[in-house]
């Protein structure tokens, strides 16, 4: 038996209808996910201390480790992000469709569904760059807290880091400069004790190296976006 001509109309509109809301559904978890993948690359590389404040951030005993908080700046930082990528999805589908309209096997098609489609072209391709974005920042975090971990004196971690930018041994009056380096969960200040910084580009970390007696005693870290302005080197 066939449908009433009605019957068959609303059928073709409803299904038309949930093909268009799975794929902006599909397209806005793209987008977040492209988001996601830069936000985590971000984190690894340089820290959360930019969008969180430095004063929110605790750098653990672990090396890459670390605990933060602050709900708004994450908030931002997310919108931050989700902005310019919706951003160039938009304008790259908005000149995909003004090209196609121009083919006449095209020129009938819904101008929202080309867009539909356009954006989810390019939201994939895009989540696919930031999924590949934090894949490298992941391994090359890895590999560098491996290797230091690895290292067991000061010339190990020279031969990681270069020379060191600081080296000097600490007094009591030197706690405010280690406190305006970052939070540290279990710091290695003492008074007497020889200390070498060490800094790296990728991830954009501190090492600090605590010394005494020609022996390593305590490794604190630090991403660098954590010290406050001013720091000697």
């Amino acid at each position: 038996m066939q449908l009433p001509e009605r019957q068959k109309t609303f059928l073709k509109r409803l299904a038309v209808s949930l093909l268009r809301a799975a794929g902006w559904i599909a397209l806005l978890s793209l987008l977040a996910a492209a988001r996601d993948f830069l936000y985590e690359a971000q984190l690894l590389l340089y820290g959360p201390a930019g969008f969180v404040g430095r004063f929110n951030v605790i750098c653990s005993a672990e090396l890459g480790r670390f605990y933060y908080t602050n709900p708004v700046g994450m908030f931002l930082r997310h919108f931050q992000l989700l902005v310019p990528i919706a951003a160039g999805v938009a304008a790259a589908a908005f000149l995909t469709v003004t090209g196609l309209r121009r083919l006449r096997q095209l020129q009938k098609a819904a101008k929202k569904d080309l867009f539909l489609c356009a954006a989810l072209f390019y939201a994939a391709v895009g989540c696919g760059i930031s999924a590949s974005h934090f894949s490298i920042a992941e391994k090359c975090c890895e590999a560098f807290y491996r290797r230091a971990e690895q290292c067991r004196s000061i010339a190990d971690h020279e031969k990681l880091c270069g020379k060191s930018v600081l080296n000097k041994v600490v007094g009591e009056g030197d706690r405010k400069f280690i406190d305006s380096l970052a939070r540290f969960e279990n710091s290695g200040f003492a008074p007497g004790r020889e200390l070498q910084i060490f800094r790296n580009e990728k991830p954009a970390v501190y090492l600090l190296i605590w010394s005494g007696k020609g022996k390593i005693l305590h490794r604190d870290w630090c991403h660098r976006s954590s010290t406050a302005p001013g720091a000697p080197f």
